[in-house]
């Protein structure tokens, strides 16, 4: 599952996000934007130790990372929760 965290308001984004550690047990991965590509693919494809679902938080990605059709698709079919936190999208994006 994919989610788009966008605007200015960090309170609402927290909350958000908490909310849903609260509801399940998720190990959390927090990624940035230097971090590229590569480190997300990376991330969606690693399995933890028992085999749950981990919520992958990554931010200011699109803003600093050109993100292709295939990539997102991959990761929308991965059991793995993303979450992409951002303040703005370019026009590009």
């Amino acid at each position: 599952m994919i989610y788009l965290l966008l605007g200015n308001d960090d309170f609402t984004k927290k909350g958000f996000l908490d909310g849903l550690l609260a509801k399940e047990k998720l190990e959390v991965v927090t990624l940035f934007e230097s971090e590229g590509v590569t480190k997300l693919a990376q991330a969606a494809n690693d399995s933890n130790l028992f085999g749950g679902k981990k919520l992958i938080r990554v931010y200011e990605f699109f803003a600093k990372n050109l993100v292709d059709a295939l990539l997102l698709e991959s990761i929308s079919k991965n059991s793995n929760i993303f979450f992409f936190v951002e303040e703005k999208l370019n026009k590009k994006t």
